[in-house]
């Protein structure tokens, strides 16, 4: 008979938000693209399983972490061990502590959530998690534990708002602490005003200002080889954001209107996200087009 034994693992829990919502709203082909989309990003391959071309752009990187063959590729995701659960609006993703390379999971695992955030907002669809480290059994669909508790307890009670939360046993560590130093600014997290430090939709818009005024092409969309200019994509993900948060306010308020509870809960997270994307058009002040088209929104209705 097998023995089965815990390990201290790295764990994400994520959750999508106003799933019971969708389901009412959306058609099935929309929902199937939803769940698909986050089916995908949760089961991609991870940097390791897909060779060392794709980690050519993290020149960051201590060069003893980065591993010149397929071969030591395969054995590194081998000990890095990620196990992948999805079932429904859900996923939980865990990765082993090996002392090797547990550096580079973290990395990894915040990649992977910050693109499952983008992933999914390009459907109008918002997510909300915890991080955390901890003990877990996790092989395939079946993973349980104290870790997988205490991150759902992060998803569900402290995170609040649509971010992936950091557990604080995760960011004191100094291994931690250091990913932050050597990642030159362009790890995907910030610190928040509750204290918590954590990804979320607008982390990618870090001085984007500055982007913007040093790029010679950002005075228009196009360039002259019609590539897009930062300040296209820029455009684009505004454009974004400011639907999907128009959208949930409205929703919001049609739901508080019929006395259904869910609708001041749904408000306070929309009012939370238009803070964030309020503070994002604050540090593009100086592109008046984009205030001028989206500063206003419904929530201010």
């Amino acid at each position: 008979m097998s023995t089965f034994k815990y390990t201290y693992r790295l764990i994400a829990f994520v959750d999508i938000l106003g799933f019971k919502d969708i389901i009412y709203r959306r058609d099935a082909n929309e929902i199937f693209e939803i769940l698909r989309t986050f089916q995908e990003e949760g089961l991609k391959e991870t940097t390791f399983e897909s060779g060392p071309k794709g980690r050519e752009k993290f020149d960051f990187f201590p060069q003893d972490l980065i591993l010149e063959k397929n071969k030591e590729d395969m054995e590194a995701a081998a000990k890095q061990d990620r196990h992948v659960s999805v079932f429904s609006d859900l996923i939980v993703i865990s990765y082993s502590n090996h002392k090797e390379y547990f550096w580079w999971s973290i990395k990894e695992l915040i990649d992977q959530l910050a693109s499952l955030q983008d992933r999914l907002l390009s459907k109008g669809v918002l997510i909300r998690g915890g991080v955390t480290y901890g003990k877990l059994f996790h092989n395939g669909q079946i993973c349980f534990g104290e870790g997988i508790i205490r991150a759902y307890e992060l998803e569900s009670r402290e995170a609040i708002f649509p971010r992936i939360i950091i557990d604080k046993n995760i960011s004191r560590f100094k291994l931690f602490q250091s990913l932050l130093e050597k990642s030159g600014g362009h790890f995907k997290l910030e610190w928040y005003n509750d204290g918590v430090q954590g990804i979320s939709h607008f982390n990618g818009f870090r001085g984007i200002d500055k982007l913007l005024n040093l790029t010679t092409s950002s005075n228009g969309y196009w360039r002259e080889d019609m590539e897009a200019t930062p300040k296209f994509y820029v455009h684009m993900n505004l454009r974004r954001y400011k639907e999907i948060i128009d959208s949930g306010v409205t929703e919001s308020k049609r739901a508080i209107n019929l006395g259904k509870a869910e609708g001041e809960r749904a408000l306070v997270k929309f009012h939370w996200l238009s803070n964030q994307y309020l503070l994002v058009l604050n540090a593009l002040k100086e592109v008046t087009e984009f205030n001028d088209k989206y500063g206003k929104l419904e929530l201010e209705n």
